[in-house]
């Protein structure tokens, strides 16, 4: 089994996550996945927004990466 994160972030810094991705597969299935928009509490670069289509509208009531980190945890802890 293994998990795997995708995070996009609002712009060149990477403590600067909007979203993240997790799945958890095996060797032929997948078992699990969780998706969340995170408000990143920094400015997003065009740049960003013309890769991944995440804007500032869309996380304003997003949870933080603080706030959502117990939920991130119970995935990661399950290896």
């Amino acid at each position: 089994m293994f998990v795997s994160i995708d995070f996009e972030t609002a712009n060149e810094k990477r403590s600067s996550p909007c979203a993240v991705g997790i799945v958890i597969a095996n060797e032929t299935d997948i078992i699990d996945e969780y998706y969340s928009l995170i408000h990143p509490l920094a400015e997003f670069r065009s740049m960003n927004i013309n890769i991944h289509g995440i804007t500032p509208k869309q996380v304003e009531d997003a949870p933080t990466f603080a706030e959502l980190w117990p939920k991130l945890y119970q995935y990661l802890s399950r290896m």
